[in-house]
């Protein structure tokens, strides 16, 4: 039994355990810190590394009209997910200091956001 989620072991994912939306929903409505909360969920429901979700800022966010003019975004309203939420990962910030730096290769591009609820 996984002590996270309470889900049984899977031997599917060497993980051992699966995640879904939901647990990841459920875990971010109890949890009290605005940094975790904020990880799980980029982490999650857009794949971004904790170095790149902490470099973050708002105007990296696009939503609405903006994101849906997107391709990763009309993929995803294309394949019935959520499409109005996407962002921009252009940065990363480096472990030890506060300063930003290029993310590593291939990983700077426009990542759609798949759940609305969790958008």
């Amino acid at each position: 039994m996984d002590s996270v989620t309470g889900h049984a072991a899977s031997k599917d994912t060497p993980l051992q355990f699966h995640l879904t939306p939901e647990d990841v929903l459920k875990f971010i409505r109890t949890s009290t810190n605005d940094s975790v909360k904020l990880l799980a969920l980029c982490g999650y429901f857009s794949s971004l590394r904790p170095q790149e979700t902490f470099a973050l800022q708002l105007n990296d966010f696009l939503v609405g009209s903006k994101a849906r003019s997107l391709e990763a975004c009309s993929v995803m309203g294309s394949l019935g997910l959520f499409d109005g939420l996407a962002i921009d990962v252009d940065k990363q910030r480096r472990p030890t200091k506060q300063e930003k730096s290029n993310p590593k290769k291939n990983s700077k591009d426009l990542v759609a956001f798949f759940s609305k609820p969790a958008a």
